[in-house]
């Protein structure tokens, strides 16, 4: 059912309603999202401890809801991409349209299974093979947000722990003890799948990669 939410509180136009996991029981502190069909990235609103929550909507269109829309998942929200009514399918997704007059409208809907996490460790080494204490270790999604941000051990070793599905862009960093003698390994991209990782990161490139302008992330370097 979907109009069984007060939405009263909302006092004008916006998108209100109740998150459940897939047994049922309330989604708390989950960040629901709405995205354009414009591809436009849109507010959110987190549910609160009984999975209601409300977003405001400030400009008219036609709008996608779910969770992930914006971002990937996060430990926080570790759910794939979903869309309002229930699948990861944006052709199979449901289109709110918004006039710009005062509406607001209910929507439940339940989450899919939490994305499971794989296990990536490597070591950051010096170009002749040294490990190297104090590396910087850095990922970043296919939305240029850092999703991971870490200091290898005095071994140069580290430990990640990253969601299964999703592709990432994994930095290293040596930052040297003045900012002009920072060194950085190429930037790995890791492809989606659940086998764990065992990586060698060697630095061979002057500068610092998370510095760097332009794209941090997996994608179109365009």
């Amino acid at each position: 059912k979907e109009h069984n939410v007060d939405i009263s509180a909302l006092h004008g136009t916006g998108i209100a309603g109740r998150v459940t996991t897939r047994d049922g029981q309330p989604a708390a502190r989950v960040q629901v999202q709405v995205r354009s069909t414009q591809q436009t990235i849109g507010d959110g609103g987190m549910t609160d401890l009984d999975g209601h929550y409300e977003i405001r909507i400030v400009r008219p269109g036609q709008y996608y809801l779910g969770v992930n829309l914006n971002t990937t998942p996060s430990r926080q929200t570790p759910y794939p991409r979903w869309f309002y009514p229930g699948t990861e399918d944006e052709t199979a997704a449901a289109i709110i349209s918004f006039s710009g007059k005062p509406d607001s409208r209910t929507y439940n809907f339940a989450l899919p299974d939490r994305q499971p996490e794989r296990v990536i460790e490597g070591i950051v080494l010096t170009p002749d093979g040294r490990e190297i204490s104090r590396a910087r270790v850095g990922v970043y999604d296919s939305f240029d947000h850092i999703v991971a941000d870490l200091i290898a051990d005095r071994e140069g070793r580290f430990v990640l722990r990253l969601f299964v599905d999703i592709p990432y862009r994994l930095h290293a960093v040596w930052p040297g003890d003045t900012p002009d003698k920072a060194i950085s390994a190429v930037p790995t991209d890791i492809q989606p799948g659940a086998e764990p990782l065992n990586l060698r990161l060697v630095l061979t490139q002057p500068g610092n990669s998370l510095l760097d302008r332009g794209r941090k992330g997996p994608g179109n370097e365009n």
